[in-house]
């Protein structure tokens, strides 16, 4: 078993420390659903949130809704 697929439906915690906002989002758990391979050839993973979060986007500072995330 490689490591990706051995992380494939893993209940996971995510903890932004910083996102350029003065209040990250706290997130809630999330299941890791699939692998992706980067234009880097890095190993990236899907997480599906439990549960949708609003807050606000740096780049635009304007509200937005995480569904998704992808990590690496």
């Amino acid at each position: 078993m490689n490591i990706p697929s051995g992380l494939i439906g893993r209940k996971i915690k995510i903890i932004i420390d910083d996102d350029g906002t003065d209040n990250p989002p706290d997130l809630p758990s999330g299941e890791v659903v699939r692998s992706l391979l980067g234009t880097d050839r890095g190993t990236y993973f899907m997480v599906k949130l439990d549960n949708p979060v609003r807050c606000i986007r740096a780049s635009t500072h304007q509200d937005w809704i995480l569904s998704n995330l992808v990590i690496k």
